[in-house]
């Protein structure tokens, strides 16, 4: 799981944040959507200044101390920034904005937790012979016992 992976974790979070925000501003309103949105957004910029900085850290030259830095400098400051302007100044609801923010966790779960079974084999070792509609087939043979299908 390298940064592809977490480049796909972005991709589908911002798909899965507005595909919710359409059900949302249909269903609930339209301020609430906003705020999931704004949510969303705001775990994938942080996913972002992450990845960047994991990057430039551990990349296989040496790391440049200034690029480290100016991403450190930039990403606490201008986080906290946008969750206070998202909270105080936007005045969008917290629980919604909250909502929005754990999408991209939940992706990440998600998509790790679909990798490891597959990864592991698990869909290998079952059985070949367990066809789907097998019990019904089987039902049906023993409700007519004189017929063969």
């Amino acid at each position: 799981m390298g940064p592809e992976f977490i480049v796909r974790v972005q991709k589908m979070t911002a798909g899965l944040a507005l595909l919710a925000a359409v059900f949302v501003s249909v269903y609930v309103s339209p301020a609430k959507a906003a705020a999931l949105v704004a949510g969303a957004g705001w775990a994938i910029l942080n996913i972002f200044l992450i990845r960047r900085l994991a990057e430039a850290i551990f990349r296989p030259e040496k790391p440049r101390g200034l690029t480290v830095a100016a991403l450190l400098a930039v990403k606490f400051p201008a986080l906290y920034a946008a969750g206070y302007a998202l909270l105080a100044w936007a005045h969008l609801d917290p629980i919604w904005l909250l909502a929005g923010f754990t999408l991209l966790p939940a992706v990440m779960f998600l998509k790790a937790l679909g990798r490891a079974l597959i990864m592991s084999g698990w869909f290998e070792r079952m059985p070949a012979d367990d066809r789907v509609g097998a019990p019904a087939h089987d039902a049906a043979k023993r409700a007519r016992p004189g017929r063969e299908s």
